[in-house]
């Protein structure tokens, strides 16, 4: 058995390493798949950043369409994109400052664009206009720390619609590598290793930007966060489902465990009177024990007494059944509690004198009344009197007080036995259970008083609690609803 469970967790714990390194490999990808795109989003967001610079160039001398129009991001792409590849061309040609002769032209025109603006300087159309781009312009750090402003305003902006939140800092510089250099939070720019390639930005005197931005953890979390969840919850239900089929594995263990020692111990418990009983017997037949009237009344006595033991479990047995098919049902009527553990004591004093134990009693209430089944709270209080005479030790002393208290009447028993092991007081109100080891193994029966009591205890709505020094005694508390 033992062996099989070791295997059975083994496979189980096999396969939940497997799923927990599937959802890290799964997650790691999603992880590096959100960096990508993190760097995808900043590289647009520096591309409309530039073609919007372009474009407003490309407005403000008149080159292209009219500022009251509204065009579409496409629309200012596709311009910025044309302006600039055409800048470019020309470039490979001159070393320093660029004319160009561009046609103006609507922005809902559709035919060889390129054509219609890359006409030559000189041409005869009356919308035709003159501008120079001059890729060999110098700029001084003052003048390249006035564009900061406005340079932030647009990036922040952009940066919002693609949800970065990330700090950044700007590095500009000129074209030509001449000039001066300025670069906006120095600090930040030094400490963020991973810098953008550096883009020029505007189109008649362009000059170079260079983003260092950093990594955008709030970034990542919102592209994974579906997949996140879905990760958790698969591992949460895994986790769940390995930990309760391992309990259940453990208390089916504990049940047979249980079984087997209830088996065994009953058996035994039986085995004693019954062989009483057949000794006795045996003999009154061969021995002429009949023809001695005194001695044959002691033979019947002591079978009858064992008899009435053999009842006494059997019936603690059925019982239990009984409440476990939920058969049993309380006869509530109005009942003194304090004359009902008088009348147990009386009932009970032959075996307390036997025992040689001393009980005593006291009440704050000379009588009190509440619904409760007098039968099975007779029960319970007979229980655990009987537990402390046999747990308490030679000579036990029991006592047993009452009191009312606002909306509830408090029962207390208490002993000045052996007690009880701490690591088995949250154990005795199970049924079978019965501690394991020191002397309360020598005391028969089969661990099914304290069960009986909590049962019949809660079917009262009441509650029974144990406070417990091993070596100094064990203190019941019962609580009983009004």
């Amino acid at each position: 058995m033992k062996k099989k469970l070791r295997f059975i967790i083994g496979i189980m714990g096999l396969s939940l390493i497997g799923i927990f390194l599937l959802q890290a490999f799964w997650l790691n990808n999603s992880y590096k798949i959100s960096m990508d795109q993190f760097k995808r989003d900043i590289a647009t967001v520096l591309e409309q950043n530039s073609n919007a610079v372009v474009f407003n160039e490309a407005i403000q001398h008149g080159i292209y369409g009219d500022s009251s129009k509204v065009y579409t991001s496409g629309m200012i792409a596709k311009l910025s994109r044309l302006l600039l590849s055409m800048s470019d061309e020309q470039g490979k040609k001159h070393k320093t400052g660029l004319t160009i002769t561009l046609a103006m032209t609507d922005s809902s025109t559709t035919k060889d664009t390129k054509d219609s603006l890359n006409k030559k300087s000189g041409t005869k159309d009356s919308k035709s206009k003159l501008f120079t781009v001059n890729t060999d312009s110098t700029y001084i750090a003052a003048t390249l720390k006035s564009q900061v402003p406005s340079l932030r305003h647009r990036l922040d902006s952009l940066f919002k619609t693609k949800g970065i939140s990330s700090r950044y800092a700007l590095k500009l510089s000129n074209s030509n590598k001449k000039g001066g250099i300025y670069i906006d939070q120095p600090q930040l720019f030094k400490q963020i290793k991973a810098k953008e390639v550096p883009i020029r930005v505007g189109l008649m005197t362009p000059y170079v930007m260079q983003l260092a931005i950093e990594s955008d953890n709030q970034y990542y979390f919102r592209k994974m966060q579906w997949i996140l969840l879905a990760s958790t919850l698969i591992l949460i239900m895994v986790s769940c489902s390995f930990i309760y089929m391992l309990r259940t594995i453990f208390q089916q263990k504990k049940v047979a465990e249980i079984k087997s020692d209830f088996i065994n111990n009953m058996t035994h418990e039986f085995k004693t009177p019954i062989t009483t009983v057949a000794l006795g017997i045996e003999a009154m037949k061969n021995f002429d024990v009949l023809r001695k009237p005194e001695l044959a009344a002691e033979y019947l006595d002591i079978c009858e007494s064992e008899i009435k033991r053999v009842a006494e479990m059997v019936e603690k047995v059925l019982k239990l059944a009984a409440f476990e098919r939920s058969e049993v049902s309380l006869n509530l009527q109005q009942i003194n509690v304090v004359a009902l553990i008088e009348e147990v004591i009386n009932n009970m004093q032959l075996m307390l004198k036997n025992k040689g134990a001393k009980l005593v009693f006291n009440s704050a209430e000379p009588d009190y009344s509440i619904k409760a089944d007098k039968t099975h709270l007779s029960g319970v209080i007979y229980n655990l009197i009987d537990n402390s005479i046999k747990y308490a030790g030679e000579h036990p002393l029991i006592e047993i007080s009452c009191r009312k208290e606002e909306t509830a009447f408090i029962i207390e028993f208490g002993d000045h036995g052996v007690g009880i092991p701490k690591q088995y007081q949250n154990k005795i109100f199970e049924k079978f259970f019965r501690v394991p080891t020191g002397d309360l193994a020598k005391v028969s029966g089969f661990g099914l008083g304290l069960s009986y009591v909590a049962t019949i205890i809660q079917m009262h709505n009441g509650s029974i609690t144990l406070n417990n020094t091993p070596d100094q005694g064990t203190h019941f508390t019962i609580k009983l609803l009004q």
